[in-house]
């Protein structure tokens, strides 16, 4: 296998994620916060603060990571750009920081998260969740075979901005309000499912708040060791929409802005499950840069 060091590098609506890939080997290096929504308009993109803050973290990372191939994957707001603006965002980031700018389908996310947990599903039914700032996928399994694939244009900010006091330090909003929005949002499928992997950092996230987290007894995985009921996950949501926001992001040091989309994040995620049948939840680290990365090593072997 190829030794050479790639940095892989998720643009969400609020979130920049990246990950070394060294030898095939797959590391999280670091997450930052900024809330690319904040000035968008289709018409101009991202606000010029915005632009600024993502170039300068990506510039970090170059110079930290000189020697390294670098490959940058954007969704959800990014595919919201009118042409015009989509290829001049993607000029100037280019003349700022010398890289190319990937901007992926609602489709092409789906795939590389399927690819990412193929080897993970056990042999039963498993839906995949993914939510973003600004969008969801849904992609629910049957014998590791996707055989319904939904995209969602709702994520954390949609909520926010339907209920923005969940942003803020107290919140008056309960998390049947959030479900009781969400579901409206949401087709009916075929599929039936039970369980479902929960992606995208959320087995952090729930170990650092303390959901009641249980053994995962299904199927024997380091990264994936621990498993939720909906039962458990419902009243947990409670407390931590109950949480004051400054408790909430001393939770998360390293990255305490992320933590302001946790109460909205939460309860999209009960609507979710509520909606769809699932009853066991499988919180994961992974998303789309698995994929990606599965994708490379395939290729360098």
């Amino acid at each position: 296998m190829n030794n050479q060091t790639s940095l892989l590098i998720d643009v969400g609506t609020s979130t920049v994620k990246i990950y070394t890939l060294i030898a095939g080997k797959l590391s999280h290096v670091k997450n930052q916060t900024i809330f690319f929504s904040e000035g968008f308009t289709p018409e101009k993109g991202i606000s010029e603060i915005n632009f600024s803050k993502l170039c300068t973290l990506v510039n970090e990372m170059k110079s930290i990571y000189d020697s390294c191939e670098i490959k940058i994957f954007a969704t959800a707001i990014f595919r919201k750009f009118f042409e015009t603006s989509k290829n001049s965002f993607l000029e100037a980031f280019k003349m700022q920081t010398g890289l190319l700018f990937t901007i992926i389908s609602h489709a092409e996310e789906s795939k590389l998260l399927e690819e990412a947990y193929l080897d993970k599903i056990p042999s039963e039914n498993i839906m995949l969740i993914n939510i973003g700032g600004g969008s969801t996928e849904l992609i629910f399994m049957e014998n590791k075979k996707t055989q319904e694939l939904i995209n969602l244009d709702i994520g954390v900010g949609t909520i926010l901005k339907q209920f923005p006091t969940l942003a803020e330090e107290k919140t008056n909003t309960l998390p049947k309000e959030v479900i009781d929005f969400a579901l409206t949002k949401m087709p009916v499928v075929k599929s039936k499912q039970r369980t479902a992997f929960y992606t995208g950092g959320e087995l952090k996230y729930m170990q650092l708040a303390k959901y009641p987290l249980q053994n995962n007894t299904i199927f024997n995985d380091l990264d994936h060791p621990q498993v939720i009921s909906l039962n458990d996950f419902a009243q947990k949501n409670k407390e931590i929409f109950q949480t004051s926001m400054s408790e909430l992001k001393k939770m998360m040091p390293e990255n305490p802005d992320w933590m302001i989309g946790s109460r909205a994040c939460s309860g999209l995620a009960e609507s979710i499950c509520q909606q769809y049948g699932i009853s066991l939840i499988i919180p994961s680290n992974m998303n789309l840069i698995n994929g990606v990365a599965k994708r490379i090593n395939e290729v360098k072997e």
